[in-house]
């Protein structure tokens, strides 16, 4: 009777469709914050920036491989200018492309020991366009576990 209780449960368990609380959703982008980084009227004004983090191998569970994210949090530059952002897992290029609006992410997976680096940098696209306010598009690492 007992095994018949646990497997019913089990069972029951397994065909809930969603409690959110076991599942990862690919676009889920969201945790603690690792890192930052911002371009344009970021105090002070920056045409670069960039950061490195080396994943962490401590805690209670240490996964073999971690999700990582970086989060464009504000995009608002000029028109004569775009932002792009590079991210690096041991000096190799893993991810990255043009920053196109806020809420755009990049995800990625790296182990413990390994050295994420992140680059930003605003690009002049010599367009002809002149703005008083250059404005700024800055992003954030966040890890996942």
């Amino acid at each position: 009777m007992k095994k018949f209780v646990f497997l019913f449960a089990l069972a029951t368990l397994i065909s809930i469709p969603d409690l959110g609380f076991a599942q990862i959703s690919s676009q889920r982008c969201f945790s603690n914050v690792r890192g930052k980084a911002c371009v344009g009227d970021c105090n002070p004004f920056r045409l670069d920036d960039g950061f490195e983090y080396k994943v962490s191998c401590t805690g209670p569970i240490v996964p073999l491989t971690q999700r990582f994210c970086v989060n464009v949090v504000n995009f608002n530059l000029c028109p004569s200018h775009k932002a792009v952002v590079y991210i690096y897992v041991n000096g190799s290029y893993v991810t990255g492309g043009s920053i196109g609006a806020a809420g755009q992410t990049f995800p990625f997976q790296a182990s413990c020991g390994d050295v994420i680096t992140v680059k930003m940098t605003a690009i002049d696209l010599n367009n002809g366009i002149n703005c008083i306010q250059f404005g700024n598009a800055s992003i954030t690492l966040t890890s996942q576990y």
